[in-house]
């Protein structure tokens, strides 16, 4: 059973995972003989609508938002070391997770057991100083049954009004998104330290680093939420209706991500109070 779901949608995407942030979230069940509480993954949609009225034209989607329990995250140390910080990715302890340091190179990774493109991150500590040049990067297959970082081309990444991600010179809502690579490209960690030092084996990674460091203070995140954005658009126009009626997911393989999904999330890559979200939505089962 499907339930009929419409609003506007205020926010890029997400800076919490509470109720109040979600458009819809999976039920939840009681722990036996405790008073917590877990949700049930596994979601279900149709008939997406999204309507841009922000003013501007921007990237659009809708985001299956994926549990803390699927990935991890820490930080990257220039030339090869992962530093596991999970806890205050996670969390909500004010800038407590590094992005950036003022050394050239430095940065984070975030690592996922089912692909992923969206990072929502909230900059607690901006950078200052300098003009920080970052690149981003993905675990891709080398051709010859290895694996190496990808990096995203120029003009791949979806930007924002006002600025193109990665950049954290300012506090708030500052996501990065980015077109999901092929299945046969964006590849799984396949034993411990081969893509990174430190990191395991199993993961889809993504690392974001500054190549070119703040001059003066790096940023910190006070969270990060992740997800995988469906019918991505790189340019809704202002005023315009994006519509898709297919079911998530959208193709089929065997990560199976709406069933890890927690909930779903709109995203419009300049907040405004008007922009406006419809859609159908269930748990799977």
């Amino acid at each position: 059973m499907l339930t009929a779901i419409s609003r506007n949608w205020r926010r890029m995407f997400m800076t919490r995972l509470t109720n109040d942030q979600f458009l819809w979230r999976v039920p939840r069940a009681s722990l036996s003989g405790t008073t917590s509480q877990v949700d049930l993954p596994g979601v279900r949609v149709q008939d997406v609508r999204l309507q841009n009225r922000s003013g501007v034209s921007l990237a659009s989607g809708l985001v299956l938002v994926f549990p803390n329990s699927q990935w991890i995250a820490g930080q990257f140390t220039s030339p090869d070391t992962f530093t596991v910080d999970t806890e205050d990715a996670q969390d909500v302890g004010a800038s407590d997770f590094s992005l950036c340091t003022t050394t050239n190179g430095d940065g984070f990774i975030v690592a996922s057991r089912v692909p992923f493109n969206v990072l929502g991150i909230d900059v607690g500590r901006a950078t200052t100083g300098g003009a920080p040049v970052y690149d981003v990067a993905y675990s891709q297959a080398n051709g010859s049954g290895g694996i190496q970082w990808g990096t995203f081309p120029a003009g791949t990444l979806y930007s924002a009004t006002g600025y193109t991600p990665p950049d954290f010179s300012a506090t708030g809502e500052r996501p990065i998104v980015f077109p999901l690579p092929p299945p046969d490209d964006f590849i799984r960690t396949q034993a411990s330290g081969d893509l990174v030092t430190g990191l395991p084996d199993g993961y889809y990674a993504v690392r974001v680093r500054a190549t070119t460091a703040p001059a003066s203070q790096g940023a910190n995140a006070t969270v990060i939420i992740l997800g995988r954005a469906y019918g991505l658009t790189a340019a809704h126009a202002d005023t315009a209706i994006v519509e898709f009626a297919q079911h998530i997911p959208l193709d089929l393989e065997s990560d199976q991500p709406q069933k890890v999904g927690i909930g779903l999330a709109a995203l419009f890559l300049a907040a405004s109070d008007g922009n406006y979200v419809e859609v159908h939505a269930g748990p799977c089962g």
